[in-house]
């Protein structure tokens, strides 16, 4: 009893930290857990979702863009300069009955690195492909890592809803076995031993399945996250 009771205690002292409240704040749980799980959908829908909605692949696609902005930047800076002049001019003697004289053109060219300037361009060239390279296969690397956190998410939920099931079916039987012990019990056919073993069964069964549907609960939020599902509800005001 008092294990249990300090358990509690513990577990109440974590969660009120959690929320960022005083750490002896009682709380009342809301009891009515849904082990309703709809079928999933395929992989591949879930992987779409995931792509489209989560977060984190958002954040990436967008760092990979800057760093192909920066990429195709650093590559303009390297390249040889261009360079355009355009020149005018007039003018006339002093004798005022000359005609004015008109000059312009215009000049173009390019200049090319030579010597210690060109291997600094050619190293940094070198560089900003390497860098480019490492951000295109983080990505990858991202994409593969997601598609595994989706899996893996799908497949515990599907464990967690056989177990539900096979929970489902011990907690009925445990149940069916007490109401059947006490039957018997109570016409002098089962002795107290036999009814108290009964019970225990069926409280083991009862504290199992609630402990499954935790579980279940958890491992649903988890596969919700992993494809891209909004947990819960909340505004810009609520941050």
């Amino acid at each position: 009893m008092f294990s249990a009771q300090n358990d509690y205690a513990n577990a109440l002292t974590a969660f009120n930290i959690a929320l960022n409240q005083p750490t002896e704040t009682e709380i009342t749980l809301d009891e009515t857990l849904d082990k309703t799980v709809t079928p999933l959908p395929s992989l591949d829908t879930d992987l779409t979702n995931a792509l489209a909605h989560r977060h984190d692949v958002r954040e990436r696609r967008l760092q990979l863009k800057q760093q192909d902005i920066a990429f195709k930047q650093g590559k303009l800076n390297t390249l040889p300069s261009l360079f355009v002049d355009l020149f005018g001019s007039t003018g006339r003697g002093l004798n005022g009955h000359e005609l004015w004289n008109y000059n312009y053109g215009v000049a173009a060219g390019i200049t090319f690195d030579f010597g210690f300037f060109y291997l600094d361009k050619y190293r940094t060239r070198q560089n900003l492909t390497r860098t480019h390279e490492n951000a295109q296969l983080d990505f990858e690397q991202f994409l593969r890592s997601m598609r595994d956190d989706v899996v893996q998410t799908r497949n515990a939920l599907a464990l967690k809803m056989q177990s539900m099931e096979i929970s489902d079916l011990r907690l009925q039987a445990a149940t069916q076995k007490f109401e059947a012990t006490q039957t018997k019990y109570k016409n002098g056919l089962m002795s107290a031993t036999d009814l108290t073993v009964a019970q225990q069964a069926m409280v083991s069964a009862q504290i199992e399945h609630a402990r499954l549907l935790t579980d279940l609960e958890i491992t649903k939020l988890r596969y919700q996250y992993a494809v891209g599902q909004n947990i819960f509800e909340y505004t810009l005001e609520d941050l």
